[in-house]
């Protein structure tokens, strides 16, 4: 099989699996929850694969007459498995829920619940697609002394179509096809990956006759040492794999928030850019070893300069922060962030980039062990990436944040390319192990006085930090104003505030799902935030208020709102559940008499699955006769976004109402008839802790608070006519509203009050 076709099946085979990843992500986070436990399990079972693949399966290249034969076949299945991994995942939903409805599961045991089920998912196209690496290499290589070159350029062009994968389906596939018409996509580009290798085959495709196929030493020294280095690179390699996803997850949170981007835009940028390091990386690498053989040296000496860049990424994040290169230079947003990325991570991937190659050439004896070698060293370094993104999130994120998490990995980064160094010695100079010791420490301390804190740089107008905490979910800052007002940050993006403004579409948030039922009981809350629209909620009287928080950070940050959400955390009806909302919503068998949602961005990364049109159907699933769902919604969005997420909501309430909250607007959906009147807004309006709730608002009486209706079913309909959804499967306004800068909605001037127009409760 000629080269060019070698290389170009693997592009194809790259593509389509950043694509499956994408797509099973988002697909299993919709069924298991996107809590960092669930979403850690689902990475785990693809890294675990992958893992498995390489270890297992590499080893059959060496033994079968035709690797290339084999790797297409590999490939078709993976087609097949690809495809009915989507209806996989739809099959097992009502397994899982009938499983975990209504029981009270110890978290281990959940995660364990989930583990499983994600295995089932998973397991057989990730082993399948671990196998394709080494396989391929064993029929590629023909020259064992262009081993390194072959391994570079195959690992480089496979990266190349991941980068393409992942920008395309960041860009364009999930918007314009769906999740599951992507799985089908990536599908089809295994299919041409098999089949052009199938039809390639031929006389050319017979097992490789080399001069070098007999045991050649892999370094100057004798096989005993050889053995020992080979180990040596090994561990590194695995530790190197673990170093890399750990800085994924530290660097994804901090290019966040320097950037104050929390689309699903920022999150591809930041995997684009990572890519697109490996690939030049790798592909610089095979260029390096084309006409020589590296050292242990070189191996070590590439993990320090990856350490010591990583260091560096804190201060280019800073410089990346300044508006030089700002929207007006691009087309989008999304470019802008891509640009930003590659320039804050670009050199440290691309010099961790190069070293699998490198390992390749030094660990690998012989031609007839290519696939059992790269097949080993693939599967270690995949698997300390699995312990990598759990260490990540779980462990460096909650224990020492952001910046001395970075300092600590690059430290650690550095320690194992100068530990390999050491071991690569002949001889080891008195003295000489202090020395590299103490350059470490130097290096250290030198990069902890220079790294910025990236939330310092989001603070303004003399705003001073009362609160700052990392965890699994999401990195918590609680920033107070001059004026004494407080911010609630999450993940860089404003969550609740004190301010007039925020206080008034927080409180609409209880109040007004509240009174239009006119005798809740039983309220659920989706998103603790502040806790000011919880707190609402608790001046009436309520018997029970569920709220479903998944960061364990918030509500430590929501206790210092107590002047403004009634201490609302101290009230006995309060029951503060630890879970992802979507995810409670499938497996609870609870009624509630209303539901309402904290604020949150719908084109925020995740939070579109809150917007969409299955999860409205939860909803109403867990709402009573008569029940109250209450949605706020952002209006700084282009306006047929803004009429795409209202004709969902309504589409699935048709009887609902639109309010106005001044720079945002409330969704209020109806499950049936409204018992409320105007006596029972009187009446709630006497009840004292109602009205020091909303006077501050200059709503003092009923008359005011009905004066913010701005339309009826009637008028809303007539609104968002006929168009898109926004579904689980589609989710437009995830990827549609970031394509340009956003755009602020002027609301349609038909939208007055009834009484204002002379129109019915209808309108």
């Amino acid at each position: 099989m000629k080269r060019f076709l070698v290389l170009f099946v693997f592009f194809l085979s790259g593509a389509a699996g950043l694509i499956y990843q994408i797509v099973w992500m988002r697909k299993l986070t919709l069924l298991l929850g996107s809590a960092a436990g669930a979403v850690s399990t689902v990475l785990a079972v693809f890294m675990g694969g992958l893992s498995l693949g390489a270890w297992l399966l590499g080893r059959y290249g060496d033994r079968v007459k035709s690797p290339i034969a084999w790797y297409a076949l590999i490939e078709l299945a993976i087609a097949v498995f690809g495809v009915l991994s989507g209806h996989a995942i739809a099959g097992l939903q009502g397994t899982y829920v009938s499983l975990v409805r209504g029981q009270a599961i110890a978290p281990a045991l959940l995660g364990f619940v989930r583990f499983v089920f994600a295995v089932a998912a998973l397991i057989v196209p990730t082993t399948l697609m671990g196998a394709t690496l080494p396989i391929l290499l064993r029929g590629m290589s023909r020259d064992f002394r262009k081993l390194g070159y072959d391994a570079g350029l195959l690992y480089s062009i496979n990266t190349l179509g991941a980068f393409v994968g992942t920008v395309l389906t960041a860009l364009l596939l999930i918007r314009t096809l769906g999740l599951q018409a992507g799985l089908v996509v990536a599908a089809c580009l295994n299919l041409a990956a098999g089949l052009i290798a199938l039809a390639a085959i031929g006389a050319r495709q017979s097992r490789p006759v080399t001069p070098s196929t007999a045991e050649i030493p892999v370094q100057e020294h004798g096989p005993e040492s050889n053995r020992a280095m080979v180990r040596t690179v090994e561990i590194a390699l695995l530790l190197s794999g673990f170093l890399g996803l750990a800085y994924e997850v530290l660097w994804t949170r901090h290019i966040i928030y320097v950037l104050a981007a929390n689309s699903v835009y920022a999150f591809s940028a930041v995997l684009a850019a990572v890519l697109f390091g490996i690939l030049l990386g790798s592909y610089a690498a095979a260029l390096a070893m084309k006409n020589g053989n590296p050292t242990a040296r070189v191996f070590g000496l590439l993990l320090v300069f990856a350490g010591i860049a990583a260091l560096l990424t804190t201060r280019i994040m800073w410089l990346m922060a300044q508006e030089f290169i700002s929207n007006r230079m691009f087309l989008s947003a999304s470019i802008v962030m891509f640009v930003k990325s590659v320039a804050i991570l670009l050199l440290p991937t691309a010099i961790r980039g190069s070293t699998f190659a490198v390992a390749a050439r030094i660990c690998v004896r012989s031609q007839d062990r290519i696939g059992t070698d790269t097949g080993r060293l693939y599967g270690l370094n995949t698997f300390g990436a699995i312990f990598g993104a759990l260490a990540g999130g779980f462990v460096i994120l909650p224990l020492l944040g952001l910046k001395a998490g970075l300092i600590t990995l690059a430290s650690l980064d550095i320690a194992v390319g100068l530990f390999v160094i050491l071991r690569s010695e002949r001889r080891i100079v008195p003295g000489r192990r202090t020395v590299f010791v103490g350059l470490l420490g130097v290096i250290a301390y030198v990069s902890a006085i220079l790294a910025h804190n990236p939330v310092e740089q989001r603070l303004e107008n003399n705003q001073k930090i009362i609160f700052q905490e990392d965890g699994p979910e999401s990195s918590v800052l609680v920033v107070e104003s001059p004026d004494g007002n407080r911010s609630l940050v999450v993940d860089g993006d404003v969550q609740a505030g004190s301010d007039p403004t925020s206080l008034l579409h927080l409180r609409l948030l209880g109040h007004l799902p509240v009174m239009l039922h006119g005798q809740a009981r039983d309220v659920l809350v989706i998103a603790l935030g502040g806790g000011i629209t919880a707190g609402s909620i608790l001046c009436h009287p309520v018997e029970r208020v569920d709220i479903v928080e998944l960061s364990r950070v918030v509500p430590k940050a929501t206790a210092l709102f107590g002047a403004w959400n009634n201490q609302m955390l101290e009230d006995k009806r309060v029951n503060l559940i630890h879970d992802d909302g979507r995810n409670y919503l499938l497996t609870t068998t609870n009624m509630y008499d209303v539901i309402t949602t904290d604020p949150l961005d719908p084109d925020d990364a995740g939070m579109t699955s809150l917007y969409s049109l299955e999860y409205y159907k939860l909803v109403r699933s867990r709402l009573r006769p008569g029940g109250v769902a209450c949605q706020w919604l952002v209006t700084r969005l282009k306006q047929e976004d803004y009429m795409m997420l209202v004709r969902t909501f309504s589409s699935v309430f048709p009887s609902c109402m639109l309010w106005n909250g001044e720079l945002s607007t409330i969704l209020v959906g109806l499950n049936g008839d409204s018992s409320a009147t105007y006596d029972i807004f009187a009446a709630e309006f006497e009840r004292p802790a109602v009205k020091r709730s909303l006077a501050p608002m200059g709503l003092e009486t009923p008359e005011q608070l009905l004066a913010l209706k701005l339309a009826g079913p009637g008028q809303i309909r007539r609104f968002v006519g006929e168009g898109p959804l926004n579904t689980d499967d589609r989710p437009l306004i995830e990827y549609a509203s970031s394509l340009i800068v956003r755009q602020t909605l002027e609301l349609v001037p038909e939208f007055r009050t009834p009484t204002e127009r002379g129109q019915t409760d209808e309108d």
